[in-house]
């Protein structure tokens, strides 16, 4: 005889289940035959690599196939404090201006706007956090902020002491 008691996660019994045999088991036999051997089947050839096409509708009703999607990539920057003495320096609020190529394999969408957002962390904080970008940037074409993106440098409590503070934002 024996018992089987199944719980759930919190330890709960759910149910208990008993099994009575009510007639011994006898002797061992011996094992059985071995079972058939499986079908050997051959390797089927490998298939044609697939591709991946994006089709763009164009004015016109001309239709535009590009293997791969935009990637917009910094190229170039400029940071300058607004105000003072040319030294970026915790506190200070600081403009930056970027210049983005399309690196990718189509053009940025024609009729809808893209947002460039530059998150902020502990160093800095963007104001405001997002910046409108020319529409329909051609592969391989750059194109500049026509105005700057704003961060303030985040003031530290703690004083440095020994080499001089660095850090590379982009």
């Amino acid at each position: 005889n024996w018992t089987t008691t199944g719980s759930n996660a919190s330890g709960k019994t759910y149910c208990t289940i008993t099994i009575r045999n009510s007639k011994r088991g006898g002797v061992p036999g011996p094992d059985g035959r071995p079972g058939r051997r499986g079908m050997d089947g051959r390797s089927s050839p490998s298939a044609t690599d697939g591709k991946v096409e994006i089709v763009v509708k164009q004015d016109g009703g001309f239709t535009a196939i590009y293997r791969w999607r935009y990637d917009l990539s910094v190229v170039w920057h400029e940071a300058s404090p607004l105000k003072g003495d040319g030294i970026i320096e915790p506190g200070c609020m600081v403009q930056l201006f970027l210049t983005v190529e399309n690196t990718g394999g189509c053009p940025t969408p024609k009729y809808q706007d893209i947002l460039m957002h530059l998150q902020d962390n502990e160093w800095v904080s963007f104001v405001p956090a997002y910046l409108p970008i020319k529409r329909c940037i051609a592969p391989t074409e750059t194109f500049m902020t026509p105005e700057p993106l704003i961060f303030r440098v985040t003031k530290r409590s703690k004083v440095a002491k020994g080499d001089p503070f660095n850090v590379r934002g982009i």
